[in-house]
């Protein structure tokens, strides 16, 4: 907390020191356009006074701008909710509030997601007058837990509610506030400043000093803002560690901890459930109740992870919740997360002991006519979605919406003979030629798609996660003072140690599933040459390989685009324009590109690969319009925004082909 205070502090004694030279400024500029006008009167002196006048106006106001600036904290899928609407809710809110010591919620609202927060409207004058602190509730998150649980979630908040430190957390929320308004956004000063801008002349020069000088001010804020940001996650993930503590003596500790975990499952159904319900509408087919169908989801996935049901709920002991959280080699207290690790939580709770006798009972005896507040939850949910052209609007149940989910995933199973060797990733590319033409020993089946090679495919993407991880640590984009490896604590410093160990394994490992993955295609192309096919399945892996290799393309193509972009965007936003640098790199790059779509026309390809058609060839497919040209100078920035709309959409598409093709051709394969 102290170092938080610190920096508020020095925030302060900044911001003080910008305001003196602000009015520095204003005065030097005043005095100087008095000093011009009273030497001589002529247009030229009565112009630079008022350009001088201008300049000490428009800087000032610039630093001062965010006093008149309230940030709303508005969610248009959240309703209000009163005691006369939901009488022993706000019971049992106005008791459990007085059992935890903390001041009661302003204001309390539904939303439907997996979630319950304390939220509030802030300005910077909330520095000095009380803040009223309202109290959202997602029906998501009622779903998931039990009556004790849901007392643990709320005496949490509520833990939030009566923090000291959530005062000064509210200080830095607030000067976080201040400081983004100041250096990101960009509103109608900036508008009156570029105006000013684009008249030109004396008044352009004045206007461009203002730039400069504004400029200056954002880089020192931008880095006060890095600064501040990073004591208030320190002081955040210290509020949650005291907000726990206050849910157990309110509920005990078994509930906090088991709510911990049924939120997170909670939460990946409703993630779910909504994906679904995504891609129903396609069919015109939308969702009544959503809350009936994210409960048969949680149930499908304790069925799938296999958790016992207790009360409709999964049961996730210690033994079990490793698989809600998967195991990493490479751990560490990541310095800008707001929220501890879970199992960091869990050992937090632990180190107290309180036992309450836990209520079973679901939170929904809390709320009148749940029914009916579920249903208009979901209707906020679809505010703004158009069903197709033509489409009738059909409401889907628990029954329709599940046998959806299982057609969907009987469409993405794979064939079961290959025991999970090919699922959910894509294929390391290989002369699928040379290979049919080998003649080394073919392995046999059961050893290719035993449980040891997925383990092998497993552990190899396990490292990739790792490896990112510490190459992150190294290059300081997450930034934490030590990690844990394969459970022994390593200063960042010694980052490379890990790496090295581990580059080593993922280096085996890969050579390993290469020569794996060229067998089963050789264990398949003996197979099709029984059949008489071997040629196809020669060609049908070079076609998914000219896929993955066009896909990666553009890519890249997108990725430097992007960038290019951006800095046309940073040369320009301020009245610069495109160095010739610059405006060769486009020429290059839309060379490339054009390259690179000439090569899409040359890939023979079926009519259709899964649900995609294409009557007008491959590259007619992923970008239906003529490429945006580039070869007009000066550069029209809109044209560059229409090309970069039109190569957003390509490389998702090649993915899709990809994908469509490579289960096309697994299945295929399966039944040589």
């Amino acid at each position: 907390m102290g170092r938080t205070l610190t920096g508020i502090i020095g925030f302060g004694v900044l911001y003080l020191l910008l305001i003196a030279f602000g009015l520095a400024l204003g005065y030097a500029c005043v005095a100087g356009a008095i000093g011009l006008v009273t030497m001589s009167v002529n247009k030229f002196t009565i112009v630079l006074g008022l350009g001088l006048l201008a300049l000490a106006i428009m800087f000032f106001s610039f630093l001062v701008k965010f006093l008149f600036v309230v940030h709303k904290n508005e969610s248009a899928q959240r309703i209000e909710i009163t005691a006369s609407d939901h009488p022993r809710l706000f019971a049992f809110i106005d008791k459990l509030t007085d059992e935890v010591n903390s001041p009661k919620p302003y204001k309390i609202y539904l939303a439907p997601n997996v979630n319950a927060c304390v939220f509030y409207n802030s300005s910077f004058w909330s520095l000095f007058f009380p803040v009223r602190k309202n109290l959202e509730i997602g029906l998501g998150l009622v779903n998931s837990i039990n009556l004790s649980e849901f007392k643990a979630v709320m005496a949490h908040e509520f833990g939030h509610f009566s923090q000291r430190s959530m005062k000064l957390g509210s200080y830095v929320y607030v000067v976080n506030r201040v400081i983004y308004n100041l250096v990101y956004e960009r509103d109608k000063w900036d508008n009156l400043l570029d105006r000013w801008a684009a008249l030109g002349g004396l008044w352009g020069f004045f206007a461009g000093i203002t730039h400069w000088l504004v400029k200056i001010v954002r880089s020192i804020l931008e880095k006060a803002y890095q600064w501040l940001n990073l004591r208030y996650m320190g002081l955040s993930r210290e509020m949650e560690y005291q907000a726990d503590l206050v849910a157990v003596s309110a509920a005990g500790c078994q509930p906090t901890i088991t709510a911990l975990r049924r939120i997170e499952l909670g939460h990946v159904a409703y993630t779910r459930t909504i994906d679904h319900l995504n891609r129903m509408i396609g069919e015109s087919k939308v969702a009544h109740n959503l809350y009936p169908l994210q409960i048969a989801m949680i149930e499908k996935l304790a069925h799938e992870l296999e958790f016992e049901l207790a009360n409709g709920l999964p049961t996730i002991g210690d033994e079990q919740v490793g698989k809600l959280i998967a195991p990493n080699r490479v751990n560490f207290q990541d310095q800008w997360s707001s929220h501890p690790a879970q199992t960091e939580r869990e050992a937090n709770i632990n180190n107290v002991s309180v036992t309450c006798l836990p209520d079973e009972s679901s939170p929904w005896s809390l709320f009148d006519n749940p029914q009916a507040w579920q249903q208009m939850l979901t209707e906020r949910l679809y505010v703004g979605v158009e069903l197709p052209e033509g489409g009738k609007k059909q409401f889907v149940g628990p029954p329709e919406f599940a046998d959806y989910v299982q057609q969907q995933e009987q469409r993405a199973q794979l064939p079961a003979q290959y025991n999970g060797f090919y699922d959910h990733r894509l294929l390391n590319d290989f002369d699928s030629a040379e290979q049919a033409a080998s003649t080394a020993p073919i392995p046999a089946a059961e050893l290719l798609f035993s449980d040891q090679s997925r383990a092998t495919i497993k552990r190899l993407f396990t490292n990739y996660e790792d490896r990112s991880t510490l190459e992150q640590i190294k290059s300081k984009a997450i930034q934490t003072r030590s990690f844990d490896f394969d459970g022994r604590k390593y200063d960042r410093r010694a980052v490379d140690n890990a790496l090295e160990t581990i580059n080593a394994e993922i280096e085996t490992e890969q050579t390993a599933f290469r020569q794996l993955e060229k067998d089963a295609f050789r264990w398949h192309h003996a197979r099709a040459v029984e059949r008489g096919r071997a040629e196809e399945l020669i060609q049908r892996y070079q076609l998914y390989f000219q896929l993955d290799a066009n896909r990666e393309k553009y890519g890249n193509l997108f990725s430097e685009y992007g960038q290019l972009l951006q800095q046309t965007y940073e040369a320009v936003k301020d009245g610069g324009v495109i160095k010739p640098k610059l405006g060769a790199q486009f020429e290059t790059f839309y060379e490339e590109l054009q390259d690179a779509y000439a090569h899409s026309q040359t890939i023979r390809i079926p009519e259709q690969i899964g649900e995609h058609q294409f009557a007008n060839g491959y590259a007619a497919f992923l970008c239906p319009e003529k490429l945006q040209p580039l070869d007009e100078k000066p550069f029209d920035f809109e044209k560059m925004v229409t090309l970069y709309q039109q190569l957003e959409q390509i490389p998702s598409r090649a993915a899709q082909v990809q994908v469509a093709q490579l289960d096309e051709l697994i299945r295929w394969q399966a039944t040589l």
